[in-house]
């Protein structure tokens, strides 16, 4: 101890130096930490903060939800099957949006949920999404940032469809947008605006959110045929550059 203190005050000023690098270079990896949360949270967040267990997609859909196309009929199929608590239809889709009193186009991801189900966002401001009003929405308030208020009409670009603002929630995004909340009946008249264009598919949603144990979840694709299961983490794990970008950033502190 004698000869290490005695070395340390001999060469202050390298050890002041040394010291420096390693505070810095933690401070440099706890930034990153942050870093990388952050842009999971931003691309991610509207599926991290739903209460789901698993998702229902389309076999052939690689997990990706605007991809997907199921009947809404299988969302009561679902319901029916043993150790299912419940299950709610989801739609899924990038878009466009503008304020009809004018300023900049807003890009946004919609997703439609029935309104009252259990994967309804929790509102901070205004009033949650009606069935009465097919074209009102909730959204995050990233939009608000933006200059949206309550009571604000958005024009879908370049469609012209309108969608009136009913209210605000938090943390809510998707691929870095903030989410638009609709109705199943206002996404359906936008993602298959052209005639066909939901092939064969009746009354279409995306995908369906359940509620269920594992051994229930992985019985689902055996009842209902063309469809694949995957958990929540796994469905957060295939959305675009969500694994290109936490693995970077995981090399990076690593590599520190």
């Amino acid at each position: 101890m004698f000869l290490a203190l005695r070395e340390l005050q001999h060469s202050r000023l390298r050890y002041l130096l040394l010291g420096a690098i390693i505070t810095l270079i933690a401070w440099l990896v706890f930034l990153l930490s942050g870093l990388a949360n952050g842009l999971a949270t931003d691309n991610a967040g509207a599926i991290q903060r739903m209460p789901v267990d698993y998702f229902v997609f389309q076999s052939d859909a690689r997990l990706q939800m605007p991809r997907s196309l199921l009947p809404l009929a299988a969302v009561e199929q679902v319901r029916a099957k043993p150790g299912v608590a419940d299950a709610a239809p989801l739609g899924q889709m990038m878009l466009s949006v503008k304020r009809a009193t004018g300023g900049e186009q807003l890009d946004a991801a919609m997703r439609a949920i029935e309104p009252g189900s259990f994967v309804a966002p929790a509102i901070t401001a205004g009033r949650p999404l009606d069935a009465g009003v097919v074209n009102g929405v909730v959204v995050d308030k990233k939009l608000a940032d933006k200059g949206v208020a309550l009571g604000d009409t958005l024009i879908v670009q370049p469609t012209g469809e309108q969608l009136t603002v009913l209210g605000f929630t938090s943390g809510r995004t998707y691929g870095h947008a903030p989410v638009i909340y609709a109705t199943i009946a206002a996404w359906q008249k936008l993602r298959f605006a052209a005639p066909g264009s939901a092939g064969q598919v009746q009354n279409p949603v995306s995908v369906i959110a359940v509620r269920a144990g594992q051994s229930a979840a992985e019985a689902l694709p055996g009842a209902l045929p063309g469809t694949e299961v995957a958990s929540r983490s796994a469905a957060v794990g295939k959305l675009p550059g969500y694994s290109e970008e936490a693995g970077t950033l995981l090399m990076i502190q690593v590599f520190l």
